[in-house]
């Protein structure tokens, strides 16, 4: 499916190393736009509430724009993080909540023996900006 280089890892490998995958990340080096579409493609496979298939996807490759969404998102964030309403510190070390939160991922990756495929979507051109909405 791909001309980009894969790296040979079992299932299992990938998802238990994630977390060091960002360390080894070159922010530096461009992502062809080829790339990012292979990734779009794969991602409109996911499921979606009541089926919407509502996801939109932008685009931004000038730098300049990217580090003004980022200061919005950062600022935002920043303010989101502060109010008295952000709780999920308060109750991380609750280990009621955290029993009920396994459980909760436990059963969301229950896997029920059928063939896998690709589901039916919005095709990704209808979805994905590039630069602009």
């Amino acid at each position: 499916m791909s001309d980009h280089p894969v790296i040979d890892l079992s299932v299992d490998e990938l998802l238990t190393t994630t977390r060091s995958v960002r360390r080894r990340l070159d922010l530096t080096r461009p992502v062809p736009l080829g790339l990012i579409r292979e990734c779009l493609e794969i991602a409109v496979q996911a499921p979606t509430s009541g089926n919407l298939q509502n996801a939109s996807f932008i685009v931004v490759t000038d730098g300049r724009q990217r580090r003004d969404i980022a200061d919005v998102y950062l600022s935002t964030w920043n303010q989101i993080a502060a109010s008295p309403y952000a709780v999920a510190d308060r109750f991380k070390d609750d280990p009621v909540r955290n029993r009920q939160q396994r459980r909760v991922s436990d059963s969301a990756a229950y896997y029920t023996g059928t063939t896998f495929h690709r589901a039916k979507r919005i095709p990704l051109d209808d979805v994905l900006h590039v630069d602009r909405w």
